[in-house]
């Protein structure tokens, strides 16, 4: 079972997954949100996107 909570996943994936994995490598997405406990969810972890598939990331948030 994929663990959807560890990115390292995407790395193996599809080619729009492995561009998402960079992306948020690249842009450090995860860890400038990592206080928030970040989940990448949607159609595209899942794959089953389509064109127009965007990019969903949930976020615990307790003030």
């Amino acid at each position: 079972m994929i663990n959807f909570k560890e990115l390292s996943y995407l790395k193996e994936g599809t080619s729009l997954q492995k561009e998402v994995f960079s992306i948020f490598k690249e842009r450090k997405i995860f860890e400038v949100l990592d206080e928030f406990n970040p989940v990448f969810v949607g159609t595209i972890p899942i794959d089953i996107a389509i064109e127009t598939s965007d990019i969903d990331i949930i976020c615990d948030f307790n003030p």
